[in-house]
C-alpha cells in the first residue's frame, strides 16, 4: 500500500472528485476518513493479453481545515512512471465531455 501526503500541493476532496473521471462504485467517510471506490481496467502484467477490472480505492484523511492531508491506495509498482491501468484512463476522459483530468500525483 503506498502513502501519499501532498506536500504543498493541497486540495479539497469535493474539488478532486468533481474531476474524477473513473467510475465510482462508493464513498465512505467516518469522522475525518473517506474512501473513494472506483473501478479500473488493468492489464495482467503475467499475460499481457488479459485485460480486466477490478475495484481500486484511495483513502484521504482530511484536515481541520477541509484539505486532504494524507493518501492511502493499493498501488502496486508504477512501470515507466505511470500507476498500474494508466494506459486505459483516456477511455474515460474520452468518454465524458468537458470533465477534467487530474494526472495521478507521485506516491511513496
Amino acid at each position: 500500500m503506498s502513502v501519499w501526503r501532498p506536500a504543498g500541493r493541497r486540495i479539497e476532496l469535493g474539488i478532486l472528485l468533481a474531476e474524477l473521471v473513473a467510475p465510482v462504485i462508493s464513498i465512505v467517510a467516518e469522522r475525518d476518513t473517506v474512501m473513494v471506490s472506483t473501478q479500473r481496467k488493468v492489464r495482467d502484467r503475467a499475460d499481457p493479453d488479459h485485460i480486466y477490472y477490478m475495484t481500486w480505492f484511495d483513502v484521504f484523511r482530511i484536515d481541520e481545515h477541509g484539505l486532504i492531508a494524507e493518501h492511502w491506495d493499493p498501488s502496486e509498482m508504477w512501470v515507466n512512471g505511470r500507476p498500474p491501468g494508466a494506459e486505459f484512463f483516456h477511455e474515460w476522459e474520452d468518454s465524458m465531455p468537458g470533465a477534467g483530468s487530474l494526472s495521478p500525483g507521485p506516491t511513496g
